[in-house]
């Protein structure tokens, strides 16, 4: 709703503004933007309008038909560049992706030329250029990483777009950042996660050193011509295939294609440009130097000086950064930054570059990508290639990598973690090559959790648990940085949300303490809780349940399946967890057995012992990870699903007693392994059906037997029934019972009148005739009374329009008592006028409100399924529709989670079970992440699950009223298997559009098969 509500606002607002610029002549550019005829220098490219667009490809409402960049670099003159972009508005969300255009560029150095601004609709081409409500603005994008870059973007407004147009745009950018000196470097994606029908890049080199260029991408080809005064180098493609980017793959990974020019051929070329403009803002002046011998006479020995530097520049100089114009690249003088108190990561790296050598420490600054990471390695020399700065120090025959913009380190130069930025470029004199910038001796990090459980309330009571933990060097760090954000309250609710994934009772009995040790870099961190249900019941199997879980090393594991990824995963590195569990148990009854696990692969190292203090009624759980690497290569993801599974099954520890003796003896269930309330199918469903309906026709047969044998003879006005017979009724009969109350009024008014109404048509369409029927009433009411016995015609109006929204809610929403009963609320006026005036007429009003042994069955039969569907509605039971994950009850949604069909942080999107009174026996339905159907035979449990990017194809089987929709999966392997989903309410198409719109999203760049069924 909200969504809706924002695009009609955005929608009205920029017909407003069409409309107030629809008189102009000619709109007005803001200044320093200029309008003109696109450069001479390019080569003029047209959209293929009207291609055939790839439905199945494209997101965002759009189908991109052009993307066009010319570039211009001469020896006199800064760059030109150039872009021309068609895209056709596939949809609605297209018109509002469309209808808005935003241009970035620096007025500092830079100077926008808008060409053409068109729209092509059937063949002609509008010209919007003129008609655009035009708008300078100041984005500054970056501002929220605390930097101010002056960048301002030209926003233009469309009028008159709709779906089937074609946007058509170009324009110039001229100018080029002094600080670069003129030294081209200029790159350009050839891949996006969107299709593109044709793409051309070009460079116009007329400058008299060579261009080099490198190409990353399959299918792709520079090509270069001569043209007047130069080369001209150039890349094209059509049909460029959307890409998209497997879930949680490296953050440095880079899976599209990209072009790169630049003309320094070596990284020397980039480091002799980059030192001057460094070492010219580092000082020695006397603050400097006081500073220095503050540190100097505080500070044990020189790796403690650097320690302090390195503390002093990030805890006294806050990070921001003003980067206009060659501020971009050229930092602050050092004493400026000092004096200021602020500064960006060049102008933090030169005041501790002034410190440290004031200290007589040798360092230097580096220069790195924190996005490329290791890739920096594989890319072309270029003085753009780089958007971080840090200090490179050396002492003592250890080289120190020092990031003065982090926050809360602190401790020793041993305890202070070292940013791993894969590569740098260290400006020091000679540099001729990237340094390897990984630290050679990091300082330890990693985690130690003690947890307890205190159970000696016994089985079924609540339960206490306690946690220490210690965390200790980039961890410490980061819990500072969230203890700075989010304070301590908020911090102890992140605590407890995670908790509540696996004990939802969970709740706090004291603040959590948080204890800084900053001089060993470590914080400890002591909880309390009360579980209110720490034990789950399962009635089938009559035992109680608790479980324990490595839950500090199970979110650093990644779940997949299958072995058909194609790109790297990504795994939380560094990461050392050491994690033990104490569980006090009720009584010496219980007994389990030791247990030793080891797993240790080129991925991680995992570690798990179980052992059973019998006469301290005791036991421990001792867990240990270590990751040993921050990726799994795509061709090595069979290797660590295996690993992971071998894992994640030791990851977690179940103990159970039965319920007869609760308290007194007890066993262990291992991870999943246990029947958690798994039921078969009933074999005694169609019989009781049967009975059902047999019995349901007795009552009817009853009913027709009394009609003839003992109809009323005497007068009657309307059909008189007392109000609680009415109610009664209507939600015994699940509603009918108003059909036929309609039927005999109709049939009242037929007989009155003697008319050619038809009464059963109008009792079977009675949503609808509600406010006649109320008009028959209220002339009846003028006749008998001088004063109105009923509703005003506004008031009835209303309860007619909300008795048609009512009555068809029960049919089509999932809330059909709730829909019932507001119908049958809307109706008492009615009924209650029928009543009164026949209050008088005792025969009539006692004839049709007498209570007869039909109508006892009736709601004997109507209870246990009113039961069922109260309970399907409030989610305890299987709902006999599709619902939305949110439904799923907690101990529904932990179950599932038991049995490895969710994780506790995946979120459901619909489901759906058919079973009768458990959805524990089946259920099929789809998360973010995967699909899944599940389902109990001969008390088995069997899965089915898939990531979307291992789906080749759905094809889908539409229902009827008695079978549900099938969606059968394919996997890429050719294994398939299948979803369903109840066709009621229609909620089975909801189920698939969403299906088919998330893997359309989620799949991987392979194209997909055809999705086949007939449609419903």
């Amino acid at each position: 709703m909200k969504d809706w509500l924002f695009r009609l606002i955005t929608l009205l607002a920029t017909c407003l503004l069409a409309c107030g610029s629809a008189g102009a002549a000619k709109q007005t550019v803001p200044p320093p933007v200029e309008t003109a005829p696109p450069p001479a220098w390019v080569a003029p490219l047209r959209a293929e309008i009207g291609s055939t667009v790839p439905q199945a490809e494209i997101s965002q409402g759009v189908y991109h038909l052009l993307v066009d960049t010319q570039v211009r670099a001469d020896q006199r003159a800064d760059p030109e560049f150039f872009f021309h972009y068609a895209q056709h508005i596939v949809n609605q969300t297209g018109v509002e992706q469309s209808a808005q255009i935003y241009i970035d560029f620096d007025p500092a150095y830079e100077t926008l030329v808008l060409h053409e601004v068109a729209i092509w609709r059937d063949g002609r081409k509008l010209d919007k250029l003129q008609t655009a409500r035009m708008s300078l603005l100041n984005r500054e994008k970056d501002l929220d990483e605390l930097l101010y870059n002056g960048e301002k973007s030209l926003h233009l407004i469309l009028d008159d777009i709709g779906v089937g147009d074609t946007l058509d745009y170009s324009y110039s950018i001229k100018g080029y950042n002094p600080i670069f000196e003129n030294i081209f470097a200029f790159a350009h994606y050839m891949e996006w996660s969107v299709p593109v029908r044709r793409l051309s890049i070009a460079v116009n080199w007329l400058k008299p050193q060579p261009l080099y260029h490198r190409l990353k991408g399959a299918g792709f080809k520079v090509k270069e011509a001569a043209i007047a005064g130069g080369t001209r180098y150039s890349v094209e493609k059509t049909d460029v295939k959307g890409l998209l980017r497997d879930e949680n793959t490296p953050y440095w990974f880079d899976p599209y294609g990209v072009v790169r020019f630049s003309e320094t051929k070596s990284w020397r070329e980039v480091a002799d440009w980059a030192r001057p403009l460094m070492e010219a803002s580092v000082s020695d002046g006397a603050e400097i130097a006081r500073i220095a011998a503050g540190i100097a006479k505080d500070a044990a020995g020189p790796e403690q000086r650097i320690a302090r530097a390195l503390q002093y520049v990030q805890n006294q100089v806050r990070y921001f950064g003003i980067e206009i114009g060659e501020n971009s690249h050229r930092p602050s003088k050092a004493e400026e930054t000092l004096a200021r108190r602020y500064g960006d990561c060049k102008d933090k790296t030169v005041l501790l570059l002034s410190i440290l050598r004031a200290l007589g420490i040798e360092a230097y600054a580096a220069l790195v990508n924190s996005r490329m990471n290791r890739e920096l390695k594989e890319v072309l020399p270029g003085i753009s290639m780089f958007d971080h700065v840090i200090v490179n120090a050396l002492y003592n025959g250890k080289t120190y990598w020092l990031d003065p913009t982090l926050q809360y380190q602190s401790g020793s130069l041993g305890a202070i973690h070292q940013p791993d930025y894969g590569y740098a470029l260290v400006l020091k004199p000679g540099a001729a090559e990237l340094t390897d910038a990984r630290p050679l001796a990091q300082a330890p990090s990693g985690t130690e959790i003690k947890d307890s459980f205190d159970l000696t309330a016994g089985a079924g009571k609540p339960a206490v648990y306690t946690a220490h933990t210690r965390t200790f060097g980039r961890n410490a760090e980061r819990l500072r940085s969230d203890l700075a954000d989010s304070g301590v309250h908020g911090v102890q609710n992140d605590y407890l949300n995670f908790y509540k994934q696996y004990y939802p009772s969970i709740a706090a009995l004291e603040p959590a303490r948080f204890t800084d040790r900053p001089d060993s870099n470590e914080i400890e961190v002591n909880e309390k809780y009360f579980i209110d249900s720490m034990w789950e019941e399962s009635a089938e199997e009559k035992r109680l349940y608790a479980w324990f879980y490595a839950n500090s090393i199970s979110p650093h594991l990644q779940k997949l399946k299958g072995g058909r990824r194609k790109q790297p995963l990504e795994l939380d590195y560094p990461v050392n967890v050491r994690h033990s569990i104490e569980v006090a148990l009720p009584d010496s009854s219980w007994n389990f057995n030791d247990e030793d696990f080891a797993e240790n692969n080129d991925f991680f190292s995992f570690t798990s012992r179980t052992r059973f203090d019998k006469a301290a009624r005791k036991l421990r759980f001792e867990y240990t990870y270590s990751s040993k690497t921050d990726f799994v290569p795509a061709d090595d993801i069979d290797a660590y699903i295996k690993a992971y599974t071998r894992t994640d099954e030791q990851s977690r520890y179940g103990i159970y007693t039965d319920t007869a003796s609760a308290g007194a003896g007890g066993n262990t269930h291992r991870g999943g392994d246990a029947k958690r309330g798994d039921i078969a199918e009933p074999d005694y469903a169609l019989p009781l059906l049967i009975v059902y309906a047999l019995l349901y026709a007795t009552v009817f047969a009853a009913w027709r037997v009394h009609q003839a044998g003992r109809p009323f003879k005497g007068e009657m006005s309307w059909f008189p029934v007392t109000l609680p017979k009415f109610a009664l009724m209507w939600i015994g009969t699940f509603g009918l019972y108003g059909l036929y109350w309609f039927y005999r009024n109709w049939l009242y008014v037929k007989q009155r009148d003697r008319s050619s109404i038809m009464p059963a048509a109008r009792s079977l369409f009675a949503n609808f005739w509600y406010y006649p029927l109320y008009e028959e009433l209220r002339r009846d009411d003028a006749q008998r009374f001088t004063r109105s016995q009923l509703p005003p015609p506004a008031v009835a109006a209303l309860y007619a329009a909300l008795f048609l929204v009512a009555a068809a809610a029960a049919c089509l929403s999932d809330y059909t008592i709730a829909s019932s009963l507001a119908a049958l609320a809307l109706l008492l006026p009615l009924a209650n006028y029928i009543q009164f005036i026949n209050q008088d007429n005792a025969p009539a009003l006692a004839h049709n409100s007498k209570w007869s042994p039909r109508h006892f069955l009736l709601l004997l039969l109507s209870t246990p399924l009113l039961l069922l569907l109260a309970g399907a509605e409030a989610g305890l039971l299987p709902s006999e529709s599709v619902i939305p994950g949110n439904k799923l009850l907690h101990f529904n949604l932990k179950f599932l989670q038991r049995k490895g069909v969710v994780r506790p942080e995946d979120e459901i999107r619909y489901f759906y079970s058919d079973a009768l009174l458990s959805m524990r026996e089946d259920g099929s339905g789809f998360s973010d992440r995967h699909v899944f159907s599940y389902w109990v035979d001969e008390g088995r449990f069997f899965l089915e699950s898939a990531s979307y990017d291992e789906i080749k194809d759905l094809k889908v089987t539409w229902g009827g009223w008695n079978s549900p929709t099938a969606v059968e999966v394919i996997r890429k392997d050719d294994s398939r298997f299948t979803l369903y989903a109840a066709t009621s309410g229609r909620k089975d198409k909801l189920f698939v559009d969403t299906l088919l719109e998330r893997w359309k999203k989620m799949a991987s760049g392979e194209t997909a098969e055809t999705i086949t069924g007939t449609k419903p």
